[in-house]
């Protein structure tokens, strides 16, 4: 605490982008900062109480109490002629003090009481305040002051955490698109060979590679864009299969998904659509023969105990490898099944075939 302050010190305020992208550079008020600014009014008695923050030449009130207008400049604002250091400063008489006797504030506005807790960026640069003004001198009991300085304390945690949120957001935007462009670039060399090789059965192989990626891509573009981290919108990633998968189908074969509004886990979201793809992929290769025409399609409803049931059924000639048999394509669809914990179950259909997949709910 300061009771007789210095000789006014130049104060290095921060860089205007210091608090670019966290919302604090405008008069727009918010409820935490409120809560500090009318909890400090009460606690230290005083008319006026505000949280604020520099931008430029402008000193933002992000919350006050006792104040109407939302925003002061950095010449008039008390705060930037006299928190030079790291700690609190109190000033029982405004008029008295060199620094401040001749500022609006003080001429014009009656403050006569000063003190305020500085927001300090991690080089020292002043980027906001925790403060209380009176009209009349004073002096703050020790309760007072420990209570300015903790929600002070309280202000520059909250402004830490915005800054990790906002950083974490910027890595996660970077790393979105390195792995974005980095599964299209190997989406692309598979078809340039799939375009160059002069073998069907190599371009059919590298034809259902580039698809998977593609669901691997797809799945990757979900997850960025959901607001939960590990949960999928299975209506909305399925329309996102269809049309990879589709674009492997014969001629004359329609895919469709339909699912209702539904979360499940990444893996549990990447596990469908391996099983979605290989049965297309085995329906679309023996379901289909000599240009026939019909459907391949996966349905989903909740089930009365709660767990998930997917349908996956086309209406061709029937085949053994896609709903029951020992492929290689039903390997691969038992194993995912039992990754998510399921059973694939063949079922009895009049045309083509037909499986059910029991998943369980998130808890």
């Amino acid at each position: 605490m300061t009771d007789a302050p210095p000789a006014p010190h130049s104060v290095t305020i921060a860089p205007l982008d210091t608090l670019a992208g966290l919302n604090l550079l405008n008069a727009e008020r918010e409820e935490m900062f409120d809560d500090v600014a009318e909890l400090l009014s009460d606690i230290c008695e005083m008319p006026v109480s505000f949280v604020s923050f520099i931008g430029g030449d402008t000193q933002w009130f992000k919350a006050a109490c006792g104040l109407t207008d939302p925003s002061n400049t950095v010449e008039d604002a008390l705060c930037t002629h006299v928190l030079t250091g790291d700690g609190m400063v109190e000033i029982p008489d405004l008029r008295l003090d060199p620094r401040t006797k001749g500022l609006a504030p003080v001429t014009h506005g009656g403050a006569r009481f000063y003190a305020g807790v500085p927001l300090r960026t991690s080089e020292g640069a002043l980027m906001g305040t925790v403060c209380v003004i009176g009209m009349a001198p004073a002096r703050l009991t020790p309760l007072q002051r420990k209570s300015l300085t903790t929600l002070a304390a309280q202000v520059g945690s909250q402004i830490a955490l915005r800054r990790a949120v906002k950083n974490a957001e910027l890595l996660r935007h970077e790393v979105d698109h390195r792995v974005k462009n980095s599964l299209q670039s190997v989406a692309a060399q598979i078809r340039l060979k799939a375009r160059a090789s002069h073998h069907d059965t190599t371009r059919e192989a590298l034809k259902q590679v580039e698809t998977r990626i593609q669901t691997v891509a797809a799945l990757h573009e979900a997850m960025y864009r959901t607001s939960a981290s590990n949960r999928i919108d299975m209506a909305d990633y399925a329309r996102k299969l269809v049309h990879i998968i589709a674009a492997i189908a014969p001629k004359g074969v329609t895919l469709t998904a339909d699912l209702p509004a539904l979360t499940l886990t990444s893996e549990q979201a990447s596990a469908v659509a391996v099983i979605f793809n290989e049965f297309a992929t085995n329906s679309f290769k023996h379901g289909f023969p000599d240009g026939r025409t019909g459907a391949v399609s996966m349905t989903g409803k909740m089930t009365p105990g709660g767990a998930i049931r997917l349908t996956f059924s086309d209406d061709g000639v029937g085949f053994d490898g896609a709903a029951t048999g020992s492929g290689l394509g039903l390997r691969v669809i038992e194993a995912s099944a039992a990754q998510l914990g399921g059973t694939w179950t063949p079922v009895a259909c009049d045309r083509g075939v037909a499986a059910t997949l029991d998943i369980a709910p998130l808890s």
